[in-house]
């Protein structure tokens, strides 16, 4: 249902702009735990999607991945600073999305965080979209942690309360609903920005979607 509220949003919001994988929510807690969805399209005309990769932002632990049936899941923590999930070995057609699901604990400190994605090909290639002051062609998505309603102070102490949940270093079922662990702040400018950018980036994934559909039918 999440992410349903969250493509109505998109396309309500804005024109089309380059579509991208996105992470969703835009908008998390400080501090606490939040169950992430990656949106991957495959946006070529004539390859498929076989593999993607996740670069977490800093101070990010993964709980658990979710085991999608088709595909290899897994997590790996190190370097520290540069840990990633991955899923491989599976395979996305051409004008068709799937998303992958992961938990994590969020760093303690608010801030906006971007994730940097990297798309590869059954022909080789691969697409990478980034923070945008290393490529303003293909941003990356990005979140923004709001600040805990518990104040660092408490969302530590939740955190560290959980250890025994903490690094989760191979793939783990994600099974069930879970409840949301973030705040409810009222939205920041820089959460108006990641909606903003969050809508540009699906509706022109639908758009683009639309147009492949037209130009084979006619």
């Amino acid at each position: 249902m999440r992410l349903i509220v969250a493509f109505v949003l998109a396309l309500a919001l804005a024109p089309p702009a380059a579509a991208h994988m996105i992470v969703l929510p835009a908008t998390s807690e400080a501090g606490g735990w939040e169950r992430y969805s990656l949106l991957v399209p495959t946006e070529k005309e004539d390859t498929a999607t076989v593999r993607i990769e996740l670069k977490l932002p800093n101070g990010m632990e993964v709980v658990a991945i979710e085991a999608k049936p088709g595909w290899e899941g897994s997590y790996n923590p190190f370097p520290l600073g540069a840990a990633t999930v991955r899923w491989a070995n599976g395979r996305i057609p051409p004008g068709q999305m799937i998303s992958f699901e992961f938990m994590a604990w969020n760093p303690p400190a608010p801030r906006t965080v971007s994730w940097d994605a990297t798309q590869w090909y059954e022909d080789g290639s691969s697409d990478r979209w980034r923070d945008v002051a290393d490529d303003a062609e293909r941003p990356a998505s990005m979140t923004v942690l709001q600040p805990s309603a518990a104040g660092a102070a408490g969302a530590n102490t939740r955190r560290y309360a959980h250890a025994e949940h903490r690094h989760a270093p191979a793939a783990a079922p994600i099974e069930g609903e879970h409840a949301d662990a973030r705040g409810s702040a009222a939205p920041s400018f820089a959460t108006l920005l990641v909606l903003v950018s969050l809508a540009l980036s699906v509706t022109a994934l639908v758009v683009a979607l639309t147009a492949r559909r037209r130009a084979k039918g006619g």
